[in-house]
């Protein structure tokens, strides 16, 4: 590079200098942009095993509902993805120079923020789930006590036929006793 600037003269040192500047940065920026596709389709593989795993785990039509947003999401992701790959050189150049979030920048966020809605519903079904596993356990516990009432009661029920039947074999031996002395006091007397 010294050797051009040697050789050229300074207007067009100047205009050399900028334009390779202007190269260096539409490389940087195309690196960039192929190394944010490169992550955000790494993201995005693990986003949607990550979301329709906990799907399969809760299919609630809003986790689905999500999941076809995110589905969406990707789809325009790989679009934009094509988009840039197939641009000119000289349109690399002119994206590079402007100051604004790239499309797949922005698609990427989106995919993310999809996912995030994905794990919350998750969530919040998981919260459900916990809320109606500890009302059925409540009520199974309110069984179980009833059950134990009536076990009890039963119990009572069961030792007071024991006493009835204790009384009635006494009164049943009293009676024979009875009927023996009678017999005796007949045979006596008569």
């Amino acid at each position: 590079m010294d050797v051009w600037t040697n050789i050229l003269p300074p207007e067009l040192t100047a205009a050399f200098w900028g334009s390779y500047r202007i190269l260096l940065q539409a490389s940087k920026t195309s690196m960039n942009t192929l190394n944010s596709m490169v992550e955000g389709f790494a993201e995005t593989s693990d986003a949607i095993r990550i979301c329709q795993r906990e799907y399969d785990l809760y299919p609630a039509p809003e986790i689905r509902n999500a999941m076809t947003k995110l589905y969406v999401a990707v789809l325009e992701l790989a679009r934009e993805a094509q988009t840039v790959m197939l641009r000119s050189s000289s349109r690399w150049v002119l994206d590079s120079l402007s100051a604004q979030d790239s499309a797949i920048t922005k698609l990427l966020t989106k995919i993310q923020k999809q996912t995030q809605a994905i794990m919350q519903e998750v969530e919040y079904q998981q919260r459900l789930e916990m809320r109606d596993m500890s009302s059925r356990a409540r009520n199974i516990e309110r069984d179980q006590q009833k059950i134990l009432a009536g076990i009890k009661n039963q119990k009572k029920i069961l030792e007071s036929l024991q006493e009835q039947q204790k009384i009635m074999s006494m009164i049943k031996t009293q009676q024979e006793i009875l009927q023996g002395v009678q017999q005796l006091l007949f045979r006596i007397g008569g």
